[in-house]
C-alpha cells in the first residue's frame, strides 16, 4: 500500500504536535506554514501546560524531557484586576501542574523533533479542493495533491470551509499583548524610512 500524504496546515504548536506525533508512528506528514523562516513573526506569550492535557501530549511525543528543562514551574499563578486596579482574581496553589513555557521555545522544541523537510515554509494556502479521492492544496505558483488534510491553522483556518460554514465571530472581548518588535522588524515597516542607528 502507499504512503498515505497527509498535510497539515499551519506551523504552531498544536500542528507540529501532531506532525512529532505521525512520525512517531511512521507517518510522513507534510506541514504547510505560511512564514518564511521559524522567526518571521513573535508566536505570542505563554503558554499553560497542564499535566492532563499539554503535557500529556509531550510525554506522548517523547519530548518530556526537553519541555521540563525549557518550562517554568514557579509561574502557575492567575491574577486579575479590573480597570481601577482593584483585584478581582487570585489563584496560586501549590497544587497546580501547569507550568508556563513560551510558545516560541515549545515550537523550536517540536520543530527539532521533527524529520528535517518536514515543514514546508511560506506556502501561504489559496486553494483546497476535494479531487480524485483526496485533495488539492496549492497557492501562488503551486499546488500538490493530499490524501487527507489537517487544519491547524487558527480562527480563519482555510480548511474549516471544506467542514462549515461557521465563521468566527466577535465576542467583544479584546487582548492586547504589549511585546518588542525585533529591531530589524522595525526598519522594515517604518513608514519614514529611517534606519535605526
Amino acid at each position: 500500500m502507499a504512503t498515505q500524504r497527509i498535510a497539515i496546515i499551519g506551523g504552531g504548536p498544536g500542528g507540529l504536535m501532531l506532525a512529532r506525533l505521525l512520525q512517531r508512528h511512521g507517518k510522513c506528514p507534510v506541514v504547510l506554514e505560511r512564514d518564511r523562516h521559524a522567526e518571521e513573526r513573535p508566536q505570542g506569550g505563554s503558554l499553560d501546560m497542564h499535566s492532563e492535557t499539554g503535557q500529556y501530549a509531550m510525554e506522548r511525543a517523547g519530548l518530556r524531557e526537553a519541555f521540563m528543562a525549557a518550562a517554568r514551574p514557579e509561574d502557575q499563578g492567575d491574577r486579575l484586576y479590573n480597570a481601577e486596579g482593584e483585584l478581582l482574581f487570585d489563584r496560586n496553589e501549590p497544587t497546580d501542574d501547569r507550568p508556563e513555557i513560551d510558545r516560541s521555545v515549545l515550537r523550536q522544541i517540536l520543530l527539532n523533533s521533527l524529520t528535517p523537510g518536514t515543514v514546508l515554509w511560506g506556502r501561504r494556502i489559496t486553494r483546497i479542493a476535494p479531487e480524485k479521492g483526496g485533495f488539492v492544496v496549492g497557492g501562488d505558483g503551486w499546488s500538490e495533491q493530499f490524501d487527507a488534510v489537517v487544519g491547524a491553522d487558527g480562527a480563519w483556518s482555510v480548511v474549516r470551509p471544506l467542514l462549515s460554514d461557521a465563521v468566527p465571530l466577535y465576542e467583544g472581548v479584546t487582548l492586547v499583548e504589549l511585546g518588542e518588535l525585533p529591531r530589524v522588524l522595525w526598519r522594515q515597516n517604518d513608514p519614514r524610512g529611517k534606519k535605526d542607528s
